[in-house]
């Protein structure tokens, strides 16, 4: 049985938080390029999650957003990545997905 990916979409410090924790599929990329990325991702059937800094939605075209509302997979997840909100997003996400806190 194949388990679907998760995928970061965003900026250096999103995805090296992500990667720390054992996403694999990272696409450290700037904000004019997730349009091109993200529909490059909905048509993978492997990706079941995408992260993307939430930054980066604000830019996407309107076909695109479209798309994002209709599909049904992969489901993607806004994450911030600035400031201490964005670091409490990240951690919750994290125990979530894989169990363990990563505080001190």
């Amino acid at each position: 049985m194949n388990m679907d990916k998760i995928v970061v979409v965003g900026g250096k410090d999103l995805v090296l938080g992500f990667q720390l924790v054992g996403v694999q599929e990272n696409y450290e990329i700037t904000p004019e390029e997730a349009d091109a990325q993200l529909n490059q991702l909905f048509d993978r059937a492997d990706v079941g999650i995408i992260i993307l800094e939430d930054a980066y939605f604000e830019g996407l075209a309107l076909k695109t957003k479209r798309r994002l509302e209709l599909i049904s997979k992969p489901v993607v997840v806004q994450v911030s990545a600035t400031g201490e909100a964005a670091k409490e997003n990240i951690q919750a996400l994290i125990k979530r997905a894989i169990g363990v806190s990563l505080e001190k």
